[in-house]
């Protein structure tokens, strides 16, 4: 198969998901400048500047043959554990993103639990042994797992720059939609 065929096969089970309203394969353009704007969310931090923030999710993605933008609304749901984790440099988890059911849990076992948002924990009694900063992982992505000729599947979050820049490049900025990365090499 061809890549054009590949790429027309994942473009047509992209636009299947439910919640995708837009697919977008990056040219180099488009990937030069996301690199951009994530280059700078990365060095503005978290917090306001605060704490470091790396998100290895979007680079993963920009690092592999193709690029994917989903541009999604409400109704796309990817999964999201241990999307966005606070670690120190040994690894050690500090806080991290939980979904609803997990912050239930939490609350269930310790109704005391801290967290710094509505969605995000912090973990009491943590032994750090550096100072801690935020990383946006990876997503596993399975909705092309089944297509022929690519090899490697991950996605990321971007950051707002590069999501107000993509939705603005696909006339979409007027709308509550979101925007992930899907990125993968061919076989």
């Amino acid at each position: 198969m061809s890549r054009e065929e590949i790429l027309s096969k994942v473009r047509e089970k992209l636009q299947s998901i439910s919640g995708v309203v837009e697919v977008l394969i990056m040219d180099e353009n488009v990937r030069s400048e996301v690199f951009r704007l994530e280059t700078i969310a990365d060095s503005n931090g978290a917090c306001g500047g605060l704490l470091e923030c790396t998100n290895n999710g979007v680079w993963a993605s920009l690092k592999r043959d193709i690029t994917v933008v989903l541009i999604g609304d409400q109704h796309l749901l990817l999964s999201n554990e241990g999307l966005v984790v606070m670690v120190d440099d040994s690894g050690t988890i500090v806080g991290e993103y939980v979904t609803p059911f997990r912050k239930a849990q939490i609350l269930e076992k310790n109704p005391e639990a801290s967290f710094l948002s509505d969605d995000f924990v912090i973990y009491d009694g943590v032994k750090l042994t550096s100072e801690v900063h935020f990383e946006i992982n990876e997503v596993g992505f399975d909705y092309l797992n089944d297509i022929a000729g690519i090899k490697n599947i991950t996605s990321g979050s971007i950051s707002t720059l590069s999501d107000d820049y993509l939705r603005d490049l696909t006339k979409h900025s007027d709308k509550k939609y979101w925007t992930h990365l899907v990125g993968f090499d061919f076989a």
